[in-house]
């Protein structure tokens, strides 16, 4: 029998792109321990309500955005990991380091009735 033909390259248009900056990954990567729960959730459920990209935001205008103090995240043990804000169609994270990011929220998923 005869051998399979090698696959060819992809063409360049149709490599995928780089996948885009996820703020959120170092907290939730921090929030390992069994006494994080509460934090990882509250993350993952933010991040699967994110549309598009994460945007860099200048401090002025993320209070523009958002004027809201928001919550300070950190793991169980206390290591600081960011402040998360959030409105009902936005969402501003600030790292340790400073930086904003500001993405636009989907609206929130509806909870099923428990019995029709």
């Amino acid at each position: 029998a005869a051998a399979p033909a090698p696959a060819a390259a992809p063409a360049p248009a149709t490599r995928l792109s780089a996948p885009s900056f996820d703020p959120l990954a170092p907290a939730l990567a921090a929030l390992a321990d069994a006494g994080d729960a509460r934090w990882r959730e509250r993350l993952l459920q933010l991040r699967s309500r994110v549309q598009g990209r994460w945007t860099p935001e200048s401090d002025s205008g993320a209070t523009a955005v958002l004027d809201t103090a928001g919550e300070a995240v950190a793991t169980a043990t206390g290591q600081p990991l960011g402040r998360l804000q959030l409105g009902s169609d936005q969402a501003l994270w600030r790292s340790p380091d400073g930086r904003v990011w500001r993405a636009t929220l989907a609206p929130p998923k509806a909870t099923p009735a428990a019995s029709r």
